[in-house]
């Protein structure tokens, strides 16, 4: 699913990483969106087997300096308490823009089913494709 208002997500729940300040979202295109959601599907189950330096890699700069491989396992726990993963239920893909450098921002929205609680993953990522922000709740 494509949509806006996704830009809202950053509000609550365990927020890893530091804030971006995004203007309005608008809709991707179809590879756009094929792209990050093959992408965050691999970002999510690189956690699921918790290699964490992996995914440090994919960081920016920026994002490296907030966020560690040791920090990001803190996750662990709320990943536990949601229990055994099933499947992605849906993944939305829109373009922002940040506020203060214009910079090209693509966010996606994911939710995972688990055994006990679904998830949400707000993963952001620069026009170099590097992950400028994580988020779950």
């Amino acid at each position: 699913m494509r949509g806006c208002g996704i830009c809202a997500g950053f509000c609550g729940g365990l927020l890893i990483g530091f804030a971006i300040v995004l203007s309005a979202c608008t809709s991707v295109d179809d590879a756009t969106f094929d792209h990050y959601a093959k992408k965050v599907e691999q970002i999510i189950f690189l956690i699921h087997d918790e290699s964490y330096d992996e995914v440090v890699e994919l960081f920016s700069d920026d994002l490296r300096k907030e966020l560690d491989a040791k920090e990001l396992r803190e996750i662990r726990p709320l990943l536990d308490e949601s229990g055994a993963y099933e499947s992605i239920k849906k993944v939305m893909v829109d373009e922002t823009e940040e506020i203060t450098t214009k910079e090209k921002i693509i966010v996606t929205v994911t939710t995972v089913a688990y055994e006990h609680k679904n998830r949400t993953y707000t993963l952001s990522f620069n026009d170099e494709d590097e992950l400028v922000g994580f988020y779950i709740k």
